[in-house]
């Protein structure tokens, strides 16, 4: 068996990739990912959840801001890109991942009465 095989791992080469582009993190706690220090990064990667507020919630009058309810903070998904200059940026749109954020301003509430229900 190990004759059949043998010419097979003596051609195995480790397969690289360029990945000039990938999906990460498009929001961070309601931060642009890509507009963050390495700093503030890592000061909202370290920081609890529950101390942070959520931008994504509705505020209430004589409330305090409601803050986020998930570990991690990540609000969304963006591809991203890498230049020559090893400067990452976002492309497009940021991908919604936290309820929250996709529940923001009834947004989806509205698009599903005007265009699957008919009403405005």
């Amino acid at each position: 068996m190990s004759i059949i095989f043998e010419p097979l791992l003596s051609d195995f080469r480790p397969l690289t990739f360029d990945m000039p582009t990938r999906y990460g993190t498009g929001e961070l706690y309601g931060f642009d990912y890509t507009a963050l220090s390495p700093e503030g990064v890592r000061r909202l990667s370290t920081a609890s959840h529950k101390l942070i507020d959520c931008p994504f919630k509705p505020t209430q009058p004589g409330k305090p801001n409601p803050k986020c309810n998930k570990k991690g903070g990540v609000c969304s998904l963006r591809e991203l890109s890498k230049d020559e200059q090893g400067q990452v940026k976002g492309m497009g749109d940021p991908v919604t991942t936290c309820p929250n954020r996709f529940l923001e301003g009834n947004v989806v509430s509205k698009w599903a009465g005007e265009t699957l229900l008919g009403s405005a």
